[in-house]
């Protein structure tokens, strides 16, 4: 304890311990706005806008440093898409099945039903 007095002129903890940060706060705040107005934005093609600019990371860097700010990487829900013509002939179907007896719904194999 006196020698680390002696020496640094301070019994305290000096600051610069451990290795530094690889993003500043400036890149991180890039990073999120960035994700945040084009969601569908890949880490491969962060990396790339960061290098360009000459920070030097991996892809994994941007997504850990993204998950850490609260942006968790989401596959987006599949729906299927339907031209006019599948929207027109999906609505003229359930026009003319829309007086049909409970009876009749009772007899019809749902493609959702597991059982």
């Amino acid at each position: 304890m006196i020698s680390s007095l002696t020496a640094k002129g301070t019994v305290e903890t000096l600051p610069g311990r451990g290795r530094k940060k690889m993003l500043t706060s400036t890149a991180v705040c890039y990073l999120k706005r960035r994700v945040e107005k084009s969601p569908r934005v890949t880490a491969e093609e962060l990396r790339k806008d960061l290098s360009d600019v000459g920070t030097e990371v991996s892809a994994q860097t941007i997504r850990r440093t993204l998950r850490n700010e609260g942006l968790h990487a989401r596959t987006p829900r599949r729906t299927p898409l339907l031209s006019p013509k599948n929207k027109k002939s999906r609505l003229q179907y359930a026009k003319s099945h829309v007086d049909k007896p409970q009876k009749f719904w009772d007899s019809v194999l749902w493609t959702d039903e597991t059982n």
